[in-house]
């Protein structure tokens, strides 16, 4: 019987031992099977890796918030309609002008100026005392060359019994005598204010003002022909009068304005 009970316990435990084998097999297949390669694993196991690879997205970022600057916007300056209709006059209406002209302070006399196109005679006001030697009183201008010549026709100052200054004509320098013309002012004007209505010279003016660079002009100038009677310039408190008296329109002839003296 001792014998009989030993060899059942060796038999169970060989079956048991077996039994253990055979689930231990069953455990390790699953694990060979999963190592196999098989192009859909290769596939899946890339689109995994790339997955995992792939970098995080950068957040997005909003631009910086802007700077607040004081930037001051200049309002569109304009002429009115009514001034720029008046500044537009000379071109339509004038072709040649004459005026006494003085420059104050500095200048007691006026001097006649006779303008058509590019040709300028400038009557010089002339004093009481002078010297008969190269005297002259007229200035003949050419605006295109850019010359000056001086003629003497006031007989009694340019004829004695010893000299004889009417046939002679004196090369000038052109910057003496060259000063800017009633149209040449108004044609500089970019801007301007209407300030008020008045009359200057018997004639109805147009007041009009502006400011550049710290310099503020005043004209007054001709509500018919659009050309200015006076203007007066204020630099740093300082006054110069520009004066333009007796101002006539469309009264010069070619014969004013050139001399048969000069070639």
């Amino acid at each position: 019987m001792k014998n009989t009970k030993i060899i059942i316990t060796i038999a169970l435990l060989l079956i048991l031992a077996s039994c253990a084998d055979n689930k231990t097999a069953e455990q390790t297949t699953p694990t060979t099977n999963a190592q196999q390669t098989t192009p859909e694993n290769t596939q899946q196991e890339s689109v995994q890796e790339t997955i995992i690879d792939e970098p995080e997205q950068t957040k997005t970022q909003l631009p910086p918030a802007p700077i607040e600057n004081n930037v001051i916007i200049e309002k569109s300056r304009r002429l009115s309609p009514e001034l720029r209709d008046l500044l537009q006059k000379a071109d339509n209406e004038v072709k040649s002008m004459t005026y006494l002209y003085a420059e104050s302070p500095g200048n007691i006399g006026f001097d006649t100026h006779f303008i058509k196109g590019t040709k300028i005679k400038i009557a010089i006001f002339e004093k009481n005392d002078y010297a008969v030697d190269d005297y002259f009183n007229i200035v003949y201008l050419d605006t295109t060359d850019q010359t000056a010549h001086g003629t003497c026709e006031n007989r009694k100052r340019c004829l004695t019994k010893i000299v004889d200054n009417t046939k002679r004509v004196y090369d000038l320098n052109y910057n003496d005598y060259r000063t800017k013309t009633p149209y040449e002012w108004i044609k500089d004007v970019e801007y301007a204010e209407i300030t008020g209505y008045e009359m200057i010279n018997n004639k109805a003016v147009t007041k009009i003002e502006f400011e550049q660079n710290e310099i503020k002009t005043e004209m007054w100038v001709d509500n018919r022909y659009g050309l200015p009677h006076r203007i007066i310039i204020t630099d740093n408190g300082e006054e110069t009068t520009y004066s333009f008296k007796n101002l006539l329109v469309n009264t010069v002839k070619d014969t004013d304005v050139i001399s048969p003296l000069i070639t």
